[in-house]
């Protein structure tokens, strides 16, 4: 006997259970393997050696013993000063800057290089961030430990936060890795131009103009010029106003309080240093005192502490 309302629930329905079933199958089954995860932000800390995960774990991700920093809750803002645009026409970076920011707040962690391009200074670039061939002659190659594998092991699996991160940073940074003989960055890339332009439709984009939109100091870069750290620290500011203002990490519970929820109590309300003034008029309070002998000795006001 055919149930035609079964049949139509069920090829209603039937589309939705294959692609629930189908994603749930793309991120579990390369566990199995000892694969990476389709869609590793839904597991940002899960590598095949995986032991006792928490933020700020450090694990080792090279086979030197470096270390690199893990942690869920990682973001690093970073800039780049290059020679030019293109990796690919032989131009080679000789500036990265980055600043570590947790839970959406700023931690005070840095890293700052200067680096060896191993070639000449372009006028352009030259103009742009002020760093001349003689000035970099004597700083680190590109792979020297103090540069790809420090901002390697500073990154760790932090999401990363770029202007223009998608186009520009994150390939000449891989290009560069890359020629090197190094791993590259696989890390989840927040662009926040591509943000900028999707929250203000046909508005200026520049990091320029965002830092003037939301009144951020950028003194120090206009005397200075452009420079990898300062920038990244501009941007990790532009950043947190993009993505919901500067609440963002706060914790309000103080010590005390948290220290009362974990023994299962309750902390005591915290009492004034002073009281506060009366606000209640003189016209009032007589009101009051006249409503009170109405009432007579029984009432409650007359037996209640500092009571009338």
């Amino acid at each position: 006997m055919t149930r035609p309302w079964s049949n139509f629930w069920a090829k209603l329905y039937a589309p939705d259970i294959t692609m629930i079933i189908a994603a749930s199958a793309a991120n579990l089954f390369p566990i199995f393997m000892g694969r990476p995860l389709l869609f590793p932000q839904s597991y940002p800390t899960w590598r095949p050696d995986a032991r006792n995960f928490y933020p700020g774990a450090r694990r080792p991700l090279f086979p030197s013993g470096e270390q690199a920093y893990l942690s869920p809750m990682r973001e690093i803002v970073f800039d780049l000063e290059t020679t030019g645009f293109r990796f690919d026409e032989g131009h080679r970076i000789v500036e990265i800057g980055a600043v570590e920011m947790v839970r959406g707040a700023l931690t005070g962690k840095t890293f700052h290089t200067y680096v060896n391009p191993e070639r000449d200074m372009p006028e352009g670039a030259y103009n742009v961030h002020g760093l001349s061939e003689k000035f970099l002659s004597d700083k680190p190659v590109f792979t020297d430990p103090s540069v790809a594998r420090a901002f390697q092991a500073f990154v760790g699996d932090a999401d990363l936060v770029a202007h223009n991160g998608v186009s520009f940073d994150v390939p000449f940074m891989n290009a560069e890795l890359k020629a090197a003989g190094f791993a590259t960055l696989d890390n989840r890339v927040i662009d926040t131009l591509h943000i900028a332009r999707k929250k203000f439709p046909g508005s200026p984009a520049s990091l320029d103009a965002l830092c003037s939109r939301f009144g951020v100091d950028t003194k120090e870069r206009e005397r200075d010029g452009h420079g990898a750290l300062l920038d990244s620290k501009l941007l990790a500011t532009v950043y947190i106003e993009l993505t919901g203002g500067a609440q963002a990490g706060l914790d309000f519970a103080d010590k005390a309080g948290r220290a009362a929820r974990n023994r299962g109590g309750r902390q005591a309300a915290k009492q004034r240093p002073a009281a506060l003034n009366s606000l209640v008029t003189d016209e009032e309070a007589a009101a009051h005192a006249a409503f009170i002998e109405e009432m007579g000795a029984d009432c409650l006001w007359l037996k209640a502490p500092g009571g009338r």
